[in-house]
C-alpha cells in the first residue's frame, strides 16, 4: 500500500500509525507458521522511477484482532523528490508491506489487513517542542532581559564551541543582541539572531585547535579531544561526561581515554561510526551498482540486498563491541543474520526478520567479510562472480595494495564474448591478459580472485559437500578455485584462501 502527497516535510520527525491485523487462516492457527512482517517505508518518485528507504526493522503482527503500531522516522534521512513543480512523477511516498511474503518456501505466506495508516510529520511530544525550551528555559528567577539574555546566549554558545567562552568572546555577542534588540519586536526575535552568529562561527562549524607544536602539528586541550572523539564515534557533541572529564583535565590520561573510548563504542549512539566507517571500508555502496539479472536470480530483492547489507554491518560491530580479534574479520565461527539472509545461505534454525548472532559451522562455508554476500554480490557482474573485481577489492580493501588502473581503452573481461565463451575462469583470465600491458598486473590480481569462484553473483555456494558441481549453479562455467598466488603458494578455495591470509598476511590486514 502506497501514499503519494506532494507537501511533505523534508525535516524533523514524523510518527506513522498503523491500525493493522493478521488475516486468520487455518494456516495460522499453527504456531510454526509465520506471521506478517509490517514493513514501513518513505520514499519518492522521481524522473529516474520509485527510490524508497525502509524505517528500521519489520513488525511482526502477531493478533489477529487490530491494534495499532507506531513508528518514527527522521525525515532528513528519507530520499525526497527532486525540487520542481509537484506532479505525479516527484511526489513523495508513504509506503507499507507485507515483507514476509517474499520469504521463500512458504506455501501459504501469512496475510496482514490494514484499517487505516495515520501519518503526523512533524511529530513534535511535547509544545513548545524541548527543543525550544532547552534554548529558551523558563525565566523563573525574574531576570531582567539582558541579564536573562546574557545567560541564554552564553549556555547556548558554551554547548555549541564545545568548550567554555572566553569573557570576551560573550561580551562581543552581547554587544550584538544589544544593537539586534533596538530593532526586534520581541526578545525571542534578537535571541534567534544572535544564536545565528554562533551557529556561523568556526567555533562551531569546524573543530579547530587553540595550539601547535613547533614542528607544525596540532596539539589538543581537554576539550578538543572530547569533540574529536564524540564526532569520530558519535557523528555528534560531546556528552556531559566527557565534558566533565575535560573540566577536570582527565580525558588526556591513557586509562581514562581508553574507557571512554569503550563506554562511547558501546552506546548505541556508536551505531553512526559503525554504520559509516563498514560502508566506506567495504565499499558496501557497490551493492546499489551492480544489476542483478532477475532471470537468472529471480530470489534476488531489494529486501534480500538490504539484509546482505545489514549482516555486514552487524557483523562488524560485534566485532568492535566484543573486543574480538580482528582477524574474526577475515575468518569467523559466526555472523549476523535474519530470516531472509539465512534462507538465501541455507542456515537453518533462523526465524523473524531481526538480526541476530548465529553461530557457523564448515557445513555452512561462511565467515569472514571474504564470504558476505554483500561484497560477492557487489564485486559481481550480476550475472556471475567476477575474479578480477573480487581481486581487486580483496588487494585494495584488505591488504592496501593497489595496483595500478588498467590502460587506456582495454576492456573488462566480459564472459560472454565469443573469444571466451565455453573456457574455464584461469582460461578466460589467460586470454584477457594477453596483452603485454595487461600482463603484469593480471598476475597480482586474478590469483586473489580465483578462490572466490566457489560463490556466484550473489553470494550463493556452488558446490555439495563433496566438490562436485553444484546445487544451486545457475551458469554454465566450471568452478575452478585453484590458484597460485605471487610468491608460489597454491590454494583452492576459500577456506585455504582464508588460512593463507592469517598466515603470511596478517600484518597487511
Amino acid at each position: 500500500l502506497a501514499i503519494g502527497f506532494h507537501q511533505a516535510f523534508r525535516t524533523g520527525e514524523a510518527l506513522v500509525r498503523v491500525h493493522v491485523a493478521r488475516v486468520d487462516t487455518p494456516e495460522s492457527k499453527d504456531t510454526s507458521t509465520r506471521f506478517p512482517l509490517l514493513t514501513v517505508a518513505f520514499g519518492c518518485t522521481n524522473l529516474h522511477g520509485v527510490e524508497l528507504t525502509t524505517v528500521g526493522e519489520p513488525l511482526v503482527i502477531d493478533h489477529a484482532d487490530f491494534r495499532t503500531h507506531e513508528v518514527r522516522v527522521r525525515m532528513e534521512s528519507m530520499p525526497i523528490p527532486n525540487i520542481s513543480p509537484p506532479s505525479d512523477r516527484n511526489a513523495a511516498i508513504l509506503a507499507v508491506w507485507n515483507s514476509a511474503r517474499i520469504i521463500k518456501g512458504d506455501a501459504h505466506p501469512p496475510r496482514l489487513k490494514i484499517e487505516w495508516i495515520e501519518l503526523e510529520t512533524p511529530f513534535l511530544e511535547t509544545w513548545p517542542p524541548a527543543s525550544h525550551t532547552n534554548i529558551l528555559f523558563p525565566n523563573e528567577r525574574g531576570l531582567a532581559e539582558p541579564e536573562y539574555a546574557r545567560e541564554v546566549i552564553g549556555r547556548f554558545a558554551t554547548r555549541a564551541y564545545r568548550r567554555p567562552l572566553v569573557s570576551s568572546e560573550l561580551d562581543r555577542l552581547m554587544r550584538y543582541w544589544a544593537e539586534t534588540r533596538k530593532n526586534t519586536d520581541s526578545l525571542e526575535a534578537s535571541l534567534r539572531d544572535t544564536l545565528g552568529v554562533v551557529l556561523s562561527s568556526p567555533q562551531f562549524l569546524g573543530l579547530v585547535a587553540s595550539r601547535s607544536t613547533p614542528n607544525g602539528r596540532q596539539q589538543l586541550n581537554d576539550y578538543e579531544l572530547a569533540a574529536r572523539l564524540s564526532y569520530f564515534l558519535w557523528s555528534s557533541m560531546p556528552d556531559e561526561p566527557l565534558i566533565k572529564l575535560a573540566e577536570t583535565s582527565q580525558l588526556q590520561k591513557p586509562e581514562v581515554l581508553a574507557a571512554q573510548t569503550r563506554r562511547m563504542i558501546r552506546d548505541p549512539r556508536a551505531w553512526e561510526f559503525i554504520e559509516q566507517f563498514t560502508e566506506q571500508w567495504l565499499e558496501l555502496d557497490r551493492l546499489e551498482r551492480v544489476t542483478v539479472d532477475r532471470g537468472q536470480y529471480p530470489d534476488f530483492s531489494e529486501q534480500l540486498s538490504a539484509a546482505m547489507r545489514k549482516e555486514s554491518l552487524h557483523f562488524f560491530g560485534d566485532v568492535l563491541r566484543s573486543e574480538g580479534t580482528i582477524f574474526q574479520i577475515l575468518d569467523s565461527d559466526f555472523t549476523h543474520l535474519n530470516e531472509l539472509l539465512a534462507e538465501h545461505y541455507g542456515v537453518a534454525g533462523v526465524s523473524g526478520p531481526q538480526f541476530r548472532r548465529v553461530s557457523l559451522d564448515e557445513s555452512h562455508h561462511r565467515g569472514g567479510v571474504l564470504t558476505h554476500a554483500s561484497v560477492l554480490t557487489g564485486t559481481s557482474d550480476g550475472h556471475d562472480g567476477h575474479p578480477i573485481k573480487r581481486g581487486m577489492w580483496l588487494l585494495r580493501t584488505l591488504l592496501d595494495e593497489r595496483p595500478p588502473p588498467p590502460p587506456p581503452n582495454v576492456p573488462e573481461l566480459d564472459r560472454a564474448d565469443p573469444k571466451v565463451r565455453g573456457l574455464t575462469i584461469p582460461q578466460a583470465l589467460a586470454v584477457h591478459r594477453e596483452s603485454t600491458a595487461c600482463m603484469g598486473c593480471h598476475r597480482k590480481i586474478d590469483p586473489w580472485g580465483l578462490a572466490f569462484e566457489e560463490y556466484d553473483a550473489i553470494g550463493n555456494w556452488q558446490r555439495d559437500g563433496t566438490g562436485a558441481e553444484l546445487r544451486r549453479r545457475r551458469t554454465q562455467h566450471p568452478i575452478e578455485s585453484q590458484a597460485e598466488l605471487p610468491g608460489g603458494v597454491e590454494v583452492s578455495g576459500m577456506k585455504q584462501l582464508q588460512a593463507e591470509l592469517l598466515r603470511t598476511r596478517k600484518d597487511d590486514f
